[in-house]
C-alpha cells in the first residue's frame, strides 16, 4: 500500500490496529480531520486532515479522553499494521440520533411558524451543557499520571489539584439525542478535551 495522502486521501481502503481490521470509505475529509466508514456505519475511523499538526492535541490524546469520558465508544486507536503509516482512531457508531434527525425536532419543524423548533433546539443547548457538566464531575481527579497530566495543551499545572475532563467543542453536530430530545446519549469528538481544574454548567 501506498503512503497515506492527507491531500488526496483514496476512496476505499484498509486498516488493520492489532487484531481488528476495517474495510473503509471516506466519508468526510477537513483541514483537521480525514474520517472514514465501514460499510454498515458501525465503525467510523479519523486520522489527522491536511494540516498534520493537531489544533489542540493528538489523536492519541482523543483517544484517551474519548476512553475516559465515553467509556466503550472507542474500538481500537494505533498505528495502522497494513501501511497506510498514519495513526487512526476507530469509535463505534454513536448511539442516538443528531438534532436534525431526531423525531421531536422534525415536528417542531412541520408545525405552523418556528417558534417550536427553536424550543427544541434551545432544549437540545441546555442538555448538552450538562451532559459535558456531568462527564467533568464524573471525571474529575486529584491524581493523573505523566500521560494524562501533558496531555491537552494546558502547561504549568500543579499536580495534586483536581481536574475534569472539559469537552471544548461543544457544537450541535457533537451531541446525539433520545428521539424526543429528552436526554444526551453520546458526546463525540474530543479532540480538542482538556484537563481543566473548575467548570461551571454553563460554560
Amino acid at each position: 500500500m501506498p503512503p497515506f495522502s492527507r491531500t488526496n486521501p483514496p476512496r476505499t481502503l484498509k486498516i488493520k490496529l492489532g487484531k481488528d481490521e476495517f474495510t473503509l470509505t471516506l466519508f468526510a475529509t477537513s483541514r483537521q480531520a480525514i474520517v472514514y466508514v465501514d460499510d454498515e456505519r458501525k465503525h467510523f475511523a479519523k486520522t489527522g486532515g491536511r494540516n498534520a499538526v493537531p489544533v489542540t492535541s493528538t489523536l492519541a490524546d482523543e483517544a484517551m479522553f474519548t476512553r475516559k469520558a465515553v467509556p466503550g465508544l472507542v474500538k481500537a486507536y494505533g498505528i495502522d499494521e497494513l501501511g497506510s503509516g498514519v495513526d487512526w482512531l476507530v469509535t463505534l457508531a454513536a448511539k442516538g440520533w443528531s438534532l436534525q434527525d431526531a423525531a421531536a425536532f422534525k415536528r417542531a419543524k412541520e408545525a405552523p411558524g418556528n417558534v417550536g423548533k427553536y424550543v427544541v433546539a434551545e432544549r437540545a443547548a441546555r442538555l448538552t451543557v450538562a451532559k459535558a457538566y456531568e462527564i467533568f464531575q464524573a471525571t474529575f481527579t486529584a491524581e493523573l499520571d505523566d500521560s494524562e497530566d501533558d496531555a491537552g495543551g494546558l502547561g504549568g499545572r500543579e499536580r495534586g489539584k483536581g481536574r475534569g475532563i472539559s469537552h471544548g467543542d461543544l457544537t450541535p453536530w457533537n451531541a446525539f439525542f433520545d428521539d424526543e430530545v429528552t436526554r444526551v446519549e453520546t458526546l463525540i469528538d474530543w479532540g480538542k478535551a482538556q484537563w481543566m481544574p473548575t467548570l461551571t454548567p454553563y460554560e
